[in-house]
């Protein structure tokens, strides 16, 4: 077992009692190599729609067709607004596995998504993506990947059940860090199915956006807006596509439990408290009832972290900390995560992701294993690795999840309805990497909060370099 105890205040701040893996170098990717495309990328998004959404063409930084993306207002050009011999190459690379462009639109970072008016096989994949990849103003032709929530649920009550909390074997001892600080004056976004009103929530929360794209996934009647209210995510089996969901799906309010865990309201008398339960909490709407495009994911990285998103307003709240409880299975980091990723920390965002759930190496699941995040897997109640975690050399450091096979879940905050939102605040237990990121995403408010000059660099070694072996 280790601990992290920093000194971030003129006393020693005993933070989190969590499990690190610790890594030499920030963003080292410790063997996995990101790069432009893959057929084994490419053959797993194609045999299975559920991962993807079409594809995403990265043009070149300083590019004529990158610079005429990112100046279009509107959001709604996407090819249109790139060289006629770029539209061109698209339409050839359609032609030749017989499919057309029935949809595209300007995304964050000079990329223009592209869906097309059927699903590919892996081969036709492989030979439309060298197709558009001849364009000498491509940087990159990636699957634009589907994301999912990492929870899962269980149930209890109040800040008597928040072990994660507490000091002992598997928990934070966050309580005594709140002599120095409860993160007032840091900014969390949380890039999740949205957030539900809660009052014991609402004093934290600031101005956020609605990135879903798709008007029946996001079940609002729209696409992007400035509503980032979780509509929630009920769908009957097979409402998204042939398979997804398997089964009818309840609403888990995933995202209010998220914001709950970084920064519900303490010493209020009503329900759990946060990690930093003074932090401002922005939710970015970026998952609905059939997951998260990533088109939609990266444009959300951009706009949480103060960048400019074509067609939306900027964000007048650019965030210290952005969590991501959320993952896609792809052997290697997409470029268009990365960029995104990448421009982010330079504006000064620490970004905190969940290892996902599926007991594997987190090297296969995207965003993990891309460079410059901090990667959080999970642990229980004992402080043990927690059953379902992804594990690796990825895996930065491990949190508090939960884990039901052993003990209990994380308490947080949600809705009391399984289907639309009802305006009744409730209290539940979910399990997950997804509790796990939030955690961490709370911690680094707390740092951020007594010195906010801190880059995101010199947190993430904060956090390697003050773990102390117990016991």
């Amino acid at each position: 077992m280790r601990t992290i105890c920093a000194a971030l205040a003129s006393g020693a701040l005993a933070l989190a009692p969590v499990v690190v893996n610790t890594v030499d170098v920030f963003g080292s990717d410790h063997g996995t190599k990101a790069q432009t495309t893959t057929t084994q990328t490419t053959k797993a998004a194609a045999s299975d729609k559920a991962q993807t959404d079409g594809f995403i063409i990265t043009y070149k930084e300083g590019s004529e067709n990158a610079a005429a993306i990112e100046g279009d207002d509107s959001g709604d050009q996407g090819l249109d607004a790139v060289s006629q011999s770029s539209q061109d190459t698209v339409a050839d690379a359609g032609a030749a596995v017989d499919a057309e462009v029935t949809d595209t639109a300007s995304g964050a970072e000079g990329t223009a998504t592209v869906a097309l008016d059927r699903e590919l096989s892996a081969s036709e994949t492989e030979k439309f993506i060298n197709e558009v990849s001849s364009d000498e103003s491509v940087e990159s032709v990636e699957p634009n990947l589907i994301a999912t929530p990492d929870a899962a649920e269980v149930n209890d009550p109040y800040f008597s059940q928040q072990w994660s909390l507490k000091h002992n074997a598997g928990g934070t001892d966050v309580v005594d860090a709140w002599a120095y600080t409860k993160g007032a004056g840091s900014v969390v976004a949380f890039l999740d199915t949205g957030m539900v009103p809660h009052a014991d929530l609402n004093r934290n929360v600031v101005a956020g956006m609605d990135f879903i794209s798709d008007p029946k996934s996001a079940g609002d009647g729209d696409g992007r807006d400035g509503n980032p209210v979780d509509n929630g995510e009920a769908m009957p089996a097979n409402g998204c596509w042939t398979g997804f969901p398997k089964y009818d799906k309840q609403s888990g309010w995933h995202g209010t439990h998220v914001a709950g865990i970084i920064a519900a309201q303490a010493n209020n008398g009503i329900g759990v408290a946060g990690v930093a339960p003074d932090a401002a909490i922005q939710p970015i709407r970026v998952m609905g009832k059939c997951g998260g495009a990533a088109s939609d994911i990266i444009a959300a990285i951009t706009w949480a972290s103060g960048g400019h998103v074509p067609g939306m307003v900027d964000n007048p709240t650019p965030a210290d900390v952005i969590n991501m409880s959320l993952s896609s299975q792809s052997s290697t980091c997409p470029a268009y995560y990365q960029q995104a990723i990448d421009a982010a920390v330079g504006r000064g965002s620490t970004i905190v992701v969940a290892a996902g759930n599926s007991k594997q190496d987190a090297r296969n699941y995207a965003p993990a294993n891309c460079n410059n995040v901090i990667v959080v897997g999970a642990t229980a109640e004992d402080g043990g690795q927690a059953s379902y975690t992804n594990f690796g050399p990825k895996v930065d450091v491990s949190a508090p999840g939960g884990d039901m096979n052993v003990s209990r879940g994380i308490l947080s905050t949600v809705n009391s309805s399984t289907d639309q939102p009802n305006g009744k605040d409730s209290i539940k237990e979910l399990q997950g990497t997804s509790m796990a990121a939030p955690h961490v995403s709370g911690l680094v408010a707390l740092m951020k909060s007594v010195n906010p000059d801190l880059t995101p660099a010199q947190v993430r070694e904060i956090l390697r370099t003050q773990v102390l072996k117990i016991g």
